[in-house]
């Protein structure tokens, strides 16, 4: 037995509470006592704890109104209703209102009629009043409910469970998020009925006043009648004429002739019964309400009868003294059940056409809030699919409303999925493998366009899984067989626990392909309660052939490694050990220094290659004359080789931007090759053309060529063409991948066209250089950073045309020897990307004799110290110029004259020793603008000017 908890049973007690204040505090509506506040907590109690404690403030709420009713019928209904909405609404079959309205219509309205009709035994006009009256009183129970409890919902989620647990207590059920069309229907139903309400109770209480009006404006009209035969002219009337007369004028009025000392006067008018108490002074004067001129309302006690019983025995009563020939009391009475009758009557017309209007109402409100938002939630359930969408067959058909802002939201919607699934799709069809999406049973889903690489366009007629390896062409019937056995296996499993993966091969014609085939689960979803199954397939063949490479590159290195150190150890071990003539010795010593030379090319070769792979080879650009470059190659070539060389150059410089060691190293290996593979053959020809702005390099070779099966593969790494006459040819198959990675490097194009047993013409293009224009430009010599975009923006504010050159080769270049292409100035740091620094360049600048004054301004500092650095200068640098003094600096010293250096503010003696060395010997070294001046001799003395 569970131990009592004032935090579990004081939210729902705190409920009847109110249940029962709302009976001592009515809302009086339609002149009668309303259940409102009663039946709104006994349904707020019912969502919140369970029909139990919704019965229970239903049976406390309605104590109150047994004192006012004066009988036990009203509550019993008001219990049975909610008892009947409590199992009406049972596993959430039903809402609140709805429950509500489905029981007044059903149940309700006769329960009602019966009990008044046979139980009470109240007027026909009556019981259809309170009929109607207490349907509309429930309708407004439940929609006051449901708008609480939608309340409670809302400030739930805003609160995050806070006023669930420690307001409602943690007996208080979950509530559920409700629907948007019930949220709609829950208010305009309230709407709907507060303006009902509200009109049939203004309705009332005027019919009411009015009939009350008519009531007293009788009884004040039978006292003027009364006065009027009392002062006629005529000969008085007897009382039997008067009395007569009365009725006849007045036949609803009830008259009475009272002789104050006897009483009623039984021989007129047959009045033989007693005197009423009212009449004769026994009533109290609480039963008595004076209403106006005289006219009273008697209401007989409660004790013994009910409200309506009370209401409808009521009199409206006048007491006149008539001073006719007798002086005597004449009363005039009216009952109070005439008028209630006539209100009951109109009102309970009204009453019940409101009454199904509201139920009218409420059955078309629902079907229009649910089409209002059907949309949204279409919507929501399309979006939940959306995941089925991306790269399936499933295409989502996105609702349409009259809402503009449901379509707006929609119209995002469907722009989204369009895009996530044409990203997923993309993503799907750029990826290598094969990818099929199935059932547990194998039928297929979904299938990217990669698959049919795997299994051809069959694949995509397949339909399931077990089909689609008999498409699979080449494979073998009883490894296709023996796959679709373990996979079905797989696809059946149900423990989704562990994956499948299984390699295989099999061979078409030569060659032989190798897959692996990958399966797994996916997660269960709604719309695939057992889960689907994803299929990878791979395409292992270049893995297997890198791994064939790799092994026969090691033993290949190791075979190009081990060829040298034998001749050195057996040259070495030879010259150590044994006494030889002088020619001997020095025929075993050049063997082991050209074997020496042999190795250490080849450790080149691997260490070149790794750090063009690693990105840390570095290039230094500078203008070449290819030309120059070629013939210095064809030179040690003719020197070194038997064998003849030609040369084809043409008469004119072919400049190109480019490393000249790599260039020279890219010949060589070229130049080597041609060689190497034309054992036959005496001559190859290496020529040098331009042609469209690009520079060609043809090196050509009448050699053994390479077969057609091998020439995609003729730059991998390692790779050598297996032929019988290249077996005893040495070479680590690095060369022409060395040549590749330089070429790329430096923007350009290797090609090349072979013929098996005819030769090879291996072609390189690199792209022209052309020199800038550089007369009266500021050139602006940099490494690529943000600095140096600073630096630009500031001077090119100031009006100056900036020109940005990446080396001081590059410079030296565009300037030429002649003042034409003299700059304005030179802004530029002491180490750029080519192999010239500063300092020197600004020797070789000066050293020009062009009789203009060079202006150069140097934007570091020069530092000292033991660090290392992997460039060929010397120099380490640092830069305290701001964008801004750089351009301001340019401004003022462009009017200055003869040929000057700046520098930022630095120890003058370390600057004027590291000049030196690059034979710059200034004149006078001076601060200038927070620069230190260096001043040359030479240039003119008007200068530049600006």
């Amino acid at each position: 037995m569970k131990s009592w908890s004032l935090s579990t049973y004081a939210p729902p007690m705190a409920l009847c509470i109110l249940a029962v204040i709302g009976g001592f505090f009515p809302i009086q509506l339609l002149f009668g006592v309303e259940y409102v506040t009663a039946g709104m907590w006994a349904l707020v109690a019912l969502a919140l704890y369970g029909p139990g404690w919704a019965i229970a403030a239903a049976a406390v709420g309605t104590l109150p109104t047994l004192g006012y009713w004066g009988h036990p019928y009203g509550a019993l209904l008001f219990v049975l209703e909610v008892a009947a909405v409590c199992l009406i609404t049972w596993k959430r079959r039903f809402g609140i209102t709805s429950a509500m309205l489905l029981y007044w219509i059903t149940a309700g309205l006769p329960l009602v009629w019966l009990c008044y009709k046979f139980v009470l035994a109240a007027p026909d006009s009556s019981i259809r009043f309170v009929m109607f009256k207490m349907g509309i009183n429930g309708m407004g129970n439940a929609v006051s409910a449901s708008l609480i409890i939608m309340l409670v919902t809302l400030l739930k989620q805003q609160n995050k469970n806070t006023l669930y647990q420690r307001v409602l207590g943690p007996s208080a059920k979950p509530l559920p998020p409700l629907k948007m069309s019930e949220h709609l229907s829950h208010i305009m139903i309230a709407v709907l009925l507060v303006v009902t309400v509200t009109q049939m109770s203004l309705h009332s209480k005027k019919m009411m006043s009015k009939e009350e009006d008519a009531a007293v404006s009788r009884l004040v009209g039978a006292v003027r009648l009364v006065d009027y035969y009392s002062g006629s002219s005529q000969a008085p009337l007897s009382r039997e004429e008067m009395m007569s007369r009365l009725i006849a004028n007045m036949p609803d009025l009830r008259f009475r002739l009272i002789d104050p000392r006897t009483g009623v006067i039984p021989e007129e008018a047959g009045q033989t019964d007693p005197l009423p108490p009212y009449l004769t002074g026994e009533a109290e004067a609480s039963q008595i309400k004076l209403l106006e001129q005289n006219v009273h309302l008697w209401s007989p006690p409660l004790a013994s009868i009910t409200r309506i019983k009370q209401r409808m025995e009521s009199v409206f009563f006048i007491d006149k003294i008539w001073k006719g020939q007798d002086t005597l009391r004449i009363t005039a009475e009216l009952p109070a059940g005439q008028i209630w009758n006539t209100i009951y009557s109109d009102l309970s017309k009204d009453l019940g056409i409101a009454f199904f209007l509201l139920a009218l109402a409420s059955f078309v409100i629902t079907p229009v809030c649910w089409r209002l938002t059907r949309p949204l939630a279409e919507l929501s359930e399309l979006s939940g699919k959306m995941a089925s969408s991306m790269g399936g067959s499933f295409r989502p058909q996105w609702p349409e409303s009259p809402i503009a802002e449901i379509n707006t939201l929609t119209d995002a919607f469907a722009r989204m999925s369009s895009d996530l699934n044409s990203q997923f799709t993309s993503i799907l069809e750029s990826t290598r493998e094969g990818m099929l999406l199935c059932t547990r049973d194998g039928t297929i889903l979904f299938t990217n366009s990669r698959l049919r690489y795997f299994f051809g366009k069959e694949s995509v007629q397949a339909g399931t899984v077990d089909k689609l390896f008999l498409v699979m062409k080449g494979l073998e019937a009883a490894l296709a067989r023996e796959l679709r056995e373990q996979i079905t296996v797989f696809l059946q499993d149900e423990r989704q626990e562990s994956a499948f993966q299984r390699n295989f091969a099999y061979t078409i014609g030569s060659h032989r392909f190798h897959y692996s085939v990958y399966a797994t689960f996916i997660e269960k979803t709604g719309d695939s309660p057992e889960g689907l199954r994803l299929l990878v397939f791979r395409d292992r063949t270049e893995e297997e052939e890198r791994e064939v490479l790799k092994e026969e590159m090691i033993s290949q290195i190791s075979h190009e490694l081990r060829t040298p150190l034998t001749s050195i150890l057996g040259f070495s071990e030879i010259l150590c050990n044994r006494e030889l003539s002088p020619a001997r010795q020095r025929s075993y010593t050049n063997t082991i220094y050209n074997e020496a030379v042999r190795l250490s090319r080849l450790v080149d070769d691997f260490l070149d290659l790794q750090r063009m792979e690693s990105g840390d080879q570095p290039y230094y650009l500078v203008p070449l004359d290819l030309c120059e470059i070629a013939g210095q190659v064809a030179e040690q070539w003719r020197l070194d080789s038997t064998r003849e060389l030609q040369l084809a150059i043409p008469g004119e410089p072919a400049i190109v931007m480019a490393d000249a060691d790599r260039i020279r190293q890219v010949l060589h290996n070229l130049v080597g090759n041609a060689f190497k593979y034309s054992p036959e053959q005496t001559q190859v020809i290496l020529s040098v053309t331009q042609s469209n702005g690009m520079v060609r390099i043809e090196v050509d070779d009448r050699g053994l060529g390479i077969p057609e099966a091998d020439k995609d593969k003729i730059f991998r790494k390692f790779y050598r063409v297996e032929h019988p006459d290249r077996r005893k040819i040495p070479g680590s198959g690095l060369g022409l991948t060395i040549v590749k990675e330089i070429v790329d490097a430096h923007q350009g194009q290797i090609t090349f066209s072979s013929q098996h047993g005819e030769g090879s013409v291996f072609t390189v293009w690199l792209p022209l250089h052309r020199a800038p224009e550089t007369a009266d430009m500021c050139l602006l010599i940099e490494r690529n950073d943000h600095y140096a975009d600073t630096v630009a923006a500031a001077m090119e504010q100031h009006g100056h045309n900036v020109l940005r050159l990446g080396s001081f080769e590059e410079a030296l270049y565009a300037i030429g020897s002649g003042p034409a292409h003299r700059p304005r100035m030179i802004a530029a740091n002491l180490i750029a990307s080519g192999l010239m620094n500063g300092l020197e360049f600004a020797s070789r600048l000066l050293a020009q004799d062009t009789g203009k004054p060079t202006l150069l301004i140097f934007l570091e500092t020069l530092e000292t110290g033991s660090k290392r650095t992997s460039r060929p200068d010397f120099l380490q640098t640092s830069r305290p110029f701001s964008a801004r003094q750089v351009a301001a600096l340019a401004q003022s010293a462009l009017g200055s004259s003869g040929a000057r250096c700046y520098f930022p503010l630095q120890d003058a003696g370390i600057l004027k020793a590291q000049l030196a060395k690059f034979g710059l010997h200034p004149l006078e070294l001076r601060e200038e603008k927070d620069a230190l001046a260096a001043i040359f001799p030479g240039g003119l003395e008007d200068g530049l000017g600006i």
